[in-house]
């Protein structure tokens, strides 16, 4: 019986039609038999030379190398629409972690407007990741350390010359699903694979110079820390700053460290969404006040207070400063439309509907 190619520790056992580490913990799961459609991915896998490094899945923090284990381990089964859909993954938190990194070093209300005036797409934290590191006339428009500025100007690059954004919504966010032989997963596919190697190969020394704490407990490695106090508040370490990396990044005692996702503005709404790359799953609410605050002093109130005696408009808009709900929700809320479900609550005019 071999020994487990991916924790080079461990034996591999028989379970069905495929092998497995003998460690859970490991996750590599390999099928005996490789359909034919599927054998171009095998040997990506299997070419450690050309498209992996192995130090990735150590040194770098733990919601990155994590999730770049996990392609490699998508290659390795080899399962290709799993290998798509990680990839994905891997691309968001390359660019998601530096980015909120960014925004609670800096702390500025500009960046944290454009993070909740809506839900952000990945071209939005693109966009984002671009403004960050960006400048205004001959100078950077923000001062940042060194190894995060590359961090973000490098994963901002793969994302340019690689037109992930697009790739990513008209293949995987609205595209229909194509056969594992298809040659537009196999070209990009093994062509990012390579582009993300080369990124981290290049600020592998940047993410050295910085690290992130829970409880005291770092996030190095592949390995999730286990056993985190739920109330302990993520802390990014560079610079010789200690920063608190809430509420971009938090820790909750349910859901594990969360990535920020979006927030919805609705009355007295103290909550936003969050994402677990590393668990997997979909969004979770965290408690997060200071987007509520935040939301209110820069876009305004989305019900209008009224009059309780004035005579009703049918075609009078519920309205807010930008028109902020709108961009939020794609949809309008008129009195005309619904005019049904509107009722007036202690001076509000507000409609259980919307169009």
């Amino acid at each position: 019986m071999s020994t487990c190619p991916a924790c080079k520790k461990n034996k591999l056992i028989r379970v069905g039609d495929t092998y497995q580490c003998k460690d859970p913990e490991c996750g590599l799961i390999r099928q005996i038999k490789t359909p034919k459609a599927q054998k171009w991915l095998l040997k990506i896998a299997d070419n450690e030379k050309a498209y992996w490094r192995r130090v990735f899945f150590d040194d770098l923090p733990t919601f990155v190398a994590h999730e770049y284990r996990r392609l490699w381990l998508m290659a390795r089964r080899p399962n290709v629409f799993c290998m798509v859909y990680q990839l994905k993954d891997v691309c968001e938190v390359m660019l998601k972690f530096p980015v909120l990194c960014a925004a609670a070093y800096l702390r500025d209300e500009e960046i944290d407007g454009k993070l909740i005036e809506k839900a952000p797409s990945i071209g939005d934290w693109q966009s984002l990741c671009n403004f960050i590191i960006g400048k205004r006339g001959d100078q950077y428009r923000y001062d940042l350390p060194k190894c995060l500025r590359k961090i973000l100007e490098g994963i901002n690059e793969v994302f340019v010359n690689n037109n992930v954004s697009n790739y990513r919504n008209d293949y995987l966010g609205h595209g229909a699903m194509g056969f594992e032989d298809n040659q537009e997963y196999r070209d990009f596919g093994e062509n990012l694979i390579v582009e993300i190697s080369k990124h981290l190969g290049k600020v592998l020394s940047y993410y050295e110079q910085l690290s992130v704490t829970v409880g005291g407990v770092e996030f190095k490695g592949w390995r999730v820390p286990k056993n985190i106090d739920g109330k302990a508040e993520p802390v990014l370490h560079i610079k010789d700053r200690e920063i608190s990396l809430s509420p971009y990044i938090v820790n909750t005692e349910n859901y594990g460290v969360l990535f920020f996702d979006n927030y919805s503005y609705g009355k007295n709404n103290q909550t936003a969404q969050g994402l677990n790359y590393m668990t997997g799953g979909g969004r979770k609410r965290f408690v997060a006040p200071y987007y509520c605050e935040l939301y209110s002093r820069r876009f305004g109130n989305v019900i209008k207070k009224v009059d309780e005696n004035a005579p009703v408009d049918g075609d009078t808009m519920l309205k807010n400063s930008k028109s902020a709900s709108r961009r939020r929700t794609g949809s309008r809320i008129s009195m005309k439309r619904c005019f049904s479900n509107v009722s007036l609550t202690s001076g509000m005019w507000t409609c259980s509907r919307r169009s």
